[in-house]
């Protein structure tokens, strides 16, 4: 008898041994509700395109303080501009004459010859005005590779020049003659006397 006791004791305990078994392996090792996921310094944070955290990723170096964004911007001298770059327009303006004034404002890409002065490399409309498309057009083609005088920049630099159209001098018809009413009364003919031949 008492060894029947004793077996139904022991078959008891093997099955709560099995049962706490399984329910720890139902809840992953848990027990009491489980402990809080562990957290590290970095989560939640963002990363770059490597993994690593976003503050790691190097940021472009700040422009320098005062420095305009864009490309630089020159003067030249207005002789030179009328005898280097207006004047070869001629033909330009002979053969898509403009009907009024308020022409085009081309920006000009302007590169920095070894010997001073600038090449033109290219130019793009900055404002239309009242030019043609086939003058403009024109004279983007007649400038290209045009010198010009003008001040020293280091060799191979680049700048822009804000270059307005103009007529060249050589074709803009000279003003009227004036008529003899304009005239100054010292440069009129003086009246005739009566009598004379």
């Amino acid at each position: 008898m008492k060894k029947l006791v004793l077996l139904a004791v022991w078959a008891i305990l093997f099955l709560g041994a099995i049962a706490v078994g399984a329910v720890l392996l139902a809840t992953g090792g848990e027990m009491g509700g489980g402990s809080a996921p562990s957290t590290s310094s970095g989560a939640g944070a963002p990363s770059g395109p490597s993994g690593t955290p976003a503050a790691a990723v190097p940021l472009e170096p700040p422009k320098v303080p005062g420095q305009p964004p864009g490309p630089r911007l020159i003067r030249l001298n207005p002789v030179y501009v009328k005898s280097e770059l207006t004047e070869p327009l001629r033909p330009c303006f002979l053969a898509f004459p403009p009907v009024s004034d308020g022409l085009a404002t081309l920006a000009l890409d302007m590169e920095a010859r070894p010997e001073g002065g600038f090449t033109v490399m290219g130019s793009r409309v900055k404002l239309w005005g009242q030019a043609s498309a086939g003058l403009v057009a024109c004279v983007q083609q007649a400038l290209l590779g045009k010198k010009v005088s003008g001040s020293a920049l280091p060799a191979g630099e680049h700048a822009e020049f804000e270059y307005s159209l103009e007529i060249p001098e050589s074709i803009v018809p000279p003003p009227p003659e004036p008529t003899p009413a304009s005239l100054p009364a010292n440069r009129q003919s003086p009246p005739r006397r009566s009598g004379s031949r």
